[in-house]
């Protein structure tokens, strides 16, 4: 395989682990090292949890070995990383829906979506920056990063150059940077 673990598609990823070409902790440990690389620059993270991360890659393998010994349907996100949005509450990790009037907060509870993710064997890298309680179109009302401007998004060569912008604008770094 020529290209990066971390450049994968979720459909390219998903195809591999059902094939067990792969494994989950190897492609969460690809992103993983690729956010430890570029998230000095990128600033898309508020928070990654590599341990808890890993632990849920560890429990999707075993989920895919079993589906793969019984001739089981692989469930598409089975063993897939990535990040939640900020403003998204995840059971035990600080939400503070990108503003630090909620630093601190760790809900009880998943939200539906997250609930579903977890069901489905996706694996929760962290949680994504946003605009402050996610009212912004800029990505330039982020309450733990000032200095946005001092910060650009990346282009598609993984440099820092121009804005993506709108609601998506930060939260889609880590997509930029090839995480």
């Amino acid at each position: 395989m020529s290209e990066p673990l971390y450049r994968l598609t979720v459909s390219e990823a998903s195809e591999l682990l059902a094939n067990r070409e792969i494994t989950s902790v190897e492609l969460t440990r690809a992103v993983l090292d690729r956010i430890s690389a570029v998230e000095e620059d990128v600033k898309a993270y508020l928070l990654v949890a590599p341990e808890e991360a890993l632990n849920q890659a560890r429990a999707a393998d075993e989920r895919l070995e079993r589906a793969g010994k019984r001739g089981d349907p692989i469930p598409p996100l089975l063993g897939i990383p990535g990040a939640i949005k900020d403003a998204i509450c995840t059971k035990g990790m600080e939400t503070t829906c990108g503003s630090r009037i909620l630093e601190g907060y760790v809900p009880p509870y998943d939200a539906t979506a997250v609930a579903r993710l977890r069901e489905a064997g996706a694996v929760v890298l962290g949680k994504a920056n946003t605009d402050e309680f996610a009212m912004g179109s800029s990505t330039g009302t982020l309450g733990f990063l000032p200095d946005a401007e001092s910060v650009g998004p990346l282009s598609r060569s993984g440099r820092i150059e121009r804005g993506a912008g709108g609601r998506r604008g930060r939260r889609r770094s880590p997509v930029r940077a090839g995480n």
